[in-house]
C-alpha cells in the first residue's frame, strides 16, 4: 500500500500472550481466535471488515491493525488531523512528528505537504467495540478494546468496520467516510433546525422562570425563524441533581414545568431541558434507593483502572434493565408531562471512559460497553419519539449517530467563571478552529451545533466581555456551521448592533463552510460555501495582529471577472478578476464576501436581507429582454 511500509493485524490476549500477521485477505487460526479479514476495494477506497470466532474460550484484551508509514511519507512535512475522543474535544491539525503518544477517535486524515501524498483512516460502525486510534511514533494502531472478556468457542463477532484510503485527498474522504456510515444507519436528518435562546452562558445554574422571560424579552418577537427555549443546568431540583430522577425546582419555576412549557407554545417556542441522565451523585436523597442500579467493578477489573474510577463519581450500570426502565420513566414524563421536546444528553462519554489517555475504561458485565451504550440511548429515542429533538454532549460521536439528531463539535464558548478575558478570546479562537475542521459531520450524519452565540460587550462574571468584531467572528462561524443556533444572553441589554448581528444570520443557511486548505497551520483562515451561481467566502484573522491576505481566483476554481460584495457592510468592493487582495484584515475579525461571476446580460447580484445576501434563496434568469427573480 503505498505510503504504508507494513500493515500488521494482532490479537493480545488478556494473559499477555500476541498473535500477529501481516494484513491481508486471509483466515488466521491462532487456536484461541479464527479470524476472517476481507479487504474489499471500492475505486480509491478500501473497507475492511474483520470477523472473529472464539475456539478456546480465551480472554481478549486487544485486537489490533499497525499501519506504518513509509520514510518517503513520514517527515517534518507530513500532517495529520487529530479528531480527539469526544463531541467537546479540541481538535486541530498538527505536525505528525513531535506529536504522537496520543489516542484520537473515530477518523483521522492526513497529508504530507512536500509531496502531496495522502493516508488517511477511520471507523464506519460503532456497534459494539470501544475503538480508538493511537498516534505513534513510526504509525497508527487502530485498535478494538475487547474488555478482557472471554469468546466462548463458537461465539462469533464482527468487529467495527474500517474505511482507508491513500488516493483520495482529504476532502474527498471526509465526504465518503459520512456517506457510508450514513448509508449504515440510514441516516436522515429532516427536522426543523434548532434556533433561538439557551439559558448556559447567560445565567449559568442561576436560572429561573422569571429571569428567562426577561432575558428573552423581545427576542422571539423580532427574529423569524426562533422555535426553542433551551434551559440548560439549573433548572432541575439541585438536591435531586445528577440522581437519575429528575424534577424541575419548584422555587425557581413555581407553576412548574409544563407551566412554563405552555407559556412558550402560545409563543410558538418549544421547550428544550438539559440532562446528565447517566451520572448519580452521592448527595441525592434518591442515592441509597438506587444503589442497585450502580455500576460495580467486575472481578477480573486490573488495579490500575480500579484506581482510577475510585477516585471518580458513581455510574449506573448500562446493563442494569432497571436502570434503563427508570430512565425511561424519566423521559416519559419530561416529555408527556412537562411537554419537553428537545434534549441535550451531556457527559455520556463518562459512562465508559475513566481515562482514555492510559486505555482506562469501565467494563460492565452484561455486554461490551458500546452495545450497552446503544441500546440505552435507543431506549431514550424509543421513548421520546421520533418528533423529539436530540443533541449529543460530552458524548462519543460515531457511537451517537442514528440516534442523536444534533451534536456539539466543540467545547463551552464560556468556562463559567473561571478565567480571564485573555482566556476568554483563546477559547473562543479554539472553537472557531474546531468548527471549521468538523464541518464535514454536518448535515450528514447530524447537525452541527458549534454552541451558543454570545454578543454581549459587558462581563458577568465570567471574563466574557467580547469587543464587536470578536462577537461578530464568532457569530459568523455558527453561521458557516450551518447547524444549531442559539443566543445565550439577556437580549435587552444588548445594543442594537450586537441585536442585529444575531438578526442577520436568519433566515439560517443550513450549509456548512469548508476549509479552502483544511491543513492549512494554525488555523484555516478562509472558507467557503458554494451555492449555484455565487461563492460566500469567510476570511478570518484569529492572530493579533491585522493582515494583509490575497484571495486567488485559481484557488477557489473560478476564473474571469467577478463582482465582491463585503457581506456584513451589504457594500460591493469591485470587480475583480484573478484575485482579490483584502489588505487590513484586523485582528481577532472576520470578513465574509460574496463572490460573483460577471455576465454580458443583466443579472441579479446580491440582497440586503442577512449575511447570506440572497444567495441561498434567489434565482435569476435573463430571457426574452427581462430579468425573472424567483425568492425561495
Amino acid at each position: 500500500m503505498k505510503n504504508i511500509s507494513k500493515a500488521v493485524f494482532s490479537i493480545t490476549y488478556t494473559d499477555g500472550s500476541l498473535k500477529s500477521k501481516n494484513l491481508e485477505n486471509f483466515v488466521f487460526d491462532d487456536g484461541n481466535l479464527v479470524t476472517e479479514i476481507a479487504c474489499e476495494k471500492f475505486g480509491d477506497y478500501t473497507e475492511l471488515d474483520i470477523n472473529v470466532c472464539g475456539s478456546s474460550g480465551a480472554s481478549v484484551k486487544y485486537v489490533d491493525v499497525a499501519f506504518y508509514f513509509s520514510e518517503n511519507f513520514l517527515n517534518d512535512d507530513l500532517l495529520y488531523f487529530y479528531n480527539g475522543c469526544l463531541t467537546n474535544d479540541w481538535v486541530e491539525c498538527r505536525k505528525y512528528v513531535g506529536n504522537t503518544g496520543v489516542i484520537g477517535r473515530d477518523v483521522t486524515v492526513m497529508k504530507n505537504l512536500a509531496t502531496g501524498e495522502f493516508f488517511h483512516v477511520g471507523y464506519i460502525t460503532a456497534n459494539r467495540f470501544m475503538t480508538y486510534i493511537k498516534f505513534e511514533q513510526n504509525g497508527i494502531v487502530l485498535r478494538h478494546f475487547m474488555e478482557d472478556k472471554p469468546i466462548a468457542k463458537g461465539k462469533k463477532f464482527q468487529l467495527e468496520r474500517i474505511l482507508l484510503s491513500n488516493a483520495a485527498n482529504e476532502s474527498a474522504f471526509l465526504e465518503r467516510y459520512c456517506d457510508r456510515i450514513a448509508q449504515i444507519y440510514n441516516i436522515k436528518l429532516d427536522k426543523p433546525m434548532p434556533a433561538g435562546w439557551c439559558s448556559w452562558s447567560c445565567f449559568y445554574k442561576d436560572v429561573d422562570r422569571r429571569k428567562v422571560i426577561d432575558a428573552t424579552n423581545g427576542l422571539f418577537d423580532s427574529v423569524p425563524g426562533l422555535n426553542v427555549l433551551q434551559l440548560d443546568d439549573g433548572w432541575q431540583d439541585e438536591s435531586k441533581e445528577h440522581a437519575g430522577e429528575w424534577y424541575e425546582d419548584i422555587q425557581k419555576f413555581p407553576n412548574g414545568m409544563k407551566d412554563f412549557c405552555e407559556y412558550l407554545k402560545a409563543q410558538g417556542v418549544n421547550l428544550g431541558l438539559w440532562l446528565a441522565p447517566t451520572l448519580p451523585k452521592f448527595n441525592s436523597p434518591f442515592f441509597d434507593n438506587l444503589r442497585e442500579e450502580l455500576w460495580t467493578p467486575p472481578a477480573n477489573i486490573k488495579p490500575e483502572v480500579l484506581q482510577t474510577v475510585k477516585n471518580l463519581s458513581p455510574r449506573f450500570d448500562l446493563g442494569n434493565p432497571k436502570f434503563i426502565e427508570r430512565l425511561k420513566n424519566v423521559f416519559r414524563r419530561l416529555t408527556k408531562e412537562c411537554g419537553a421536546s428537545y434534549f441535550k444528553l451531556d457527559f455520556l462519554f463518562n459512562s465508559f471512559s475513566a481515562d482514555i489517555a492510559r486505555e482506562h475504561f469501565y467494563v460492565y458485565e452484561k455486554d461490551y460497553m458500546i452495545a450497552l451504550y446503544r441500546k440505552m440511548i435507543t431506549a431514550i429515542r424509543e421513548t421520546v419519539g421520533d418528533e423529539c429533538f436530540l443533541l449529543a454532549c460530552g458524548a462519543p460521536i460515531l457511537e451517537s449517530v442514528g440516534i442523536f439528531d444534533g451534536s456539539r463539535i466543540a467545547q463551552d464558548i464560556v468556562w463559567r467563571k473561571k478565567f480571564s478575558k485573555f482566556y476568554c478570546w483563546q477559547i473562543e479562537k479554539k472553537c472557531i478552529k474546531n468548527t471549521m475542521l468538523r464541518y464535514f459531520y454536518h448535515d450528514k450524519l447530524f447537525y452541527n451545533d458549534a454552541d451558543g452565540v454570545i454578543l454581549r460587550d459587558y462581563d458577568n462574571g465570567d471574563g466574557f466581555n467580547g469587543s464587536y468584531h470578536e462577537v461578530r467572528a464568532w457569530a459568523t462561524m455558527v453561521a458557516m456551521s450551518g447547524g444549531v443556533t442559539l443566543q445565550n444572553d439577556i437580549n435587552w441589554t444588548l445594543s442594537p448592533a450586537r441585536r442585529k448581528l444575531f438578526a442577520e444570520l436568519f433566515p439560517l443557511n443550513r450549509i456548512a463552510a469548508k476549509p479552502v486548505d483544511f491543513f492549512e497551520l494554525p488555523y484555516p483562515s478562509l472558507l467557503f460555501i458554494n451555492y449555484p451561481s455565487a461563492k460566500l467566502l469567510s476570511l478570518f484573522n484569529l492572530d493579533e495582529e491585522k493582515k494583509e491576505y490575497p484571495i486567488s481566483f485559481n484557488r477557489l476554481g473560478v476564473s474571469g471577472k467577478h463582482v465582491i460584495v463585503n457581506a456584513w457592510e451589504k457594500r460591493a468592493i469591485g470587480i475583480f478578476e484573478d484575485k482579490y487582495i483584502e489588505t487590513c484584515l484586523l485582528p481577532r475579525s472576520v470578513e465574509v464576501y460574496l463572490v460573483k461571476k460577471i455576465t454580458d446580460v443583466p443579472q441579479f447580484i446580491y440582497m440586503d436581507n442577512n449575511l447570506f445576501l440572497g444567495a441561498d434563496m434567489v434565482e435569476s434568469v435573463y430571457e426574452d429582454d427581462s430579468l425573472k427573480i424567483t425568492l425561495d
